[in-house]
Formats: C-alpha cells, structure tokens, sequence
C-alpha cells in the first residue's frame, strides 16, 4: 500500500491554497469556465452538429464556437443563451448558493444565521413583506 497518496482536494490546497483565498477562487471560476465549455461541446456533438453548424444557427462564427468549447470564461450571457436556446434547442437556468440568503418570490431575502427555514420562513416574509 502506498502511503503517499493524497487526495485530489489535498493537491488543490497545496497547490492553489484553501478555498476562499484569491488564488483557489481564480482557479475555482476557471474551472467552471473549462466545464462550460466541456458540456456545450458535449452537447453540439450529442446533436451530431459540427462547430461551423452550430454557428450558423446562431448567427455567428466558427472561430467563436471554438473559442467558447475551449475556454467559455469570457462568454456573454446573451450570446450563451443563443447557443443553448437557438443552436442546441435548449434552455439556460441559474442556480445561486449565497450562504444565509433565500430567493424568494418577492426578491432575494437575507436569512439570520440561526434561522429555521419552515414555519418561521412563513413569518419572516409575511412580516418583511406585510409594512
């Protein structure tokens, strides 16, 4: 048995530094980018779809799919939606993890810590809301 294994989030640390530190959060918003761009491709070779036809649907260029499949960290969201809606017929949803904040559907609420997120929710935004 090898001793000197270490995890993948070991090495991350070391290398990078622990989350939160400006170093792993640059490395952390690259990441997402490379996955971004991982699953458009997956996606565009799924529907049998080439780069220069998956640009045409959408009305821009070859050279623009490429770049976004190999580095997405740079994308507009309006040309983002595009792709997905219009080129590979799909739609583009969010989901946000804020610590100690709830979107609700009268806008986004910060929550106390302590907060006990049933009956009480119930209260916290009828009396938020009810002035």
């Amino acid at each position: 048995m090898n001793n000197n294994l270490t995890t993948f989030q070991s090495h991350l640390d070391e290398y990078y530094g622990k989350r939160g530190t400006p170093t792993r959060e640059e490395y952390e918003e690259g990441f997402e980018a490379f996955k971004l761009g991982a699953i458009l491709r997956e996606l565009r070779l799924e529907q049998g779809l080439t780069q220069k036809q998956l640009a045409q649907k959408c009305e821009t260029s070859k050279f623009s799919i490429s770049r976004i499949e190999n580095n997405a960290g740079d994308i507009r969201l309006s040309t983002l939606m595009r792709i997905i809606r219009v080129g590979l017929g799909g739609q583009l949803t969010f989901s946000l993890d804020i610590p100690n904040v709830v979107k609700s559907l009268s806008g986004v609420v910060n929550l106390p810590e302590d907060f006990d997120p049933k009956e009480e929710y119930k209260k916290y935004i009828v009396s938020k809301y009810s002035k």
